[in-house]
């Protein structure tokens, strides 16, 4: 097998892992449109569904792609929308079978898993 240089692969890597994360303002749109989805969960679930799926089409591999699908799937099931809730919370629950969130979903779709 092949074993990188010693030092200038090293430094090389160290860069590309700075270079990585996502620009301060990109995080902090990411952080509004998700603050934004809780706060509307409870009494606005449709506006709490819109900022999720804004935060999907601007950030789909963003940061809090977790947070942001669970989001969703309770807000579809506070809108009566349960099969959409159902099959979004089973891909999630498939992607995060024991995360953060995975509780509140299961409970959102009815215990189904």
């Amino acid at each position: 097998a092949r074993r990188p240089g010693p030092r200038a692969s090293r430094g090389a890597t160290r860069e590309a892992r700075a270079d990585d994360a996502p620009p301060v303002d990109t995080l902090q749109e990411e952080m509004r449109l998700i603050a934004r989805a809780r706060r509307s969960l409870a009494s606005s679930p449709a506006a709490a569904l819109d900022a999720a799926e804004e935060h999907r089409r601007r950030f789909p591999g963003g940061l809090f792609a977790e947070e942001r699908e669970a989001l969703a799937v309770l807000s579809l099931a506070r809108l009566g929308r349960q099969a959409e809730a159902e099959r979004r919370g089973q891909r999630f629950l498939r992607s995060h079978p024991a995360g953060t969130f995975s509780e509140r979903v299961r409970r959102a779709i009815g215990g189904a898993e």
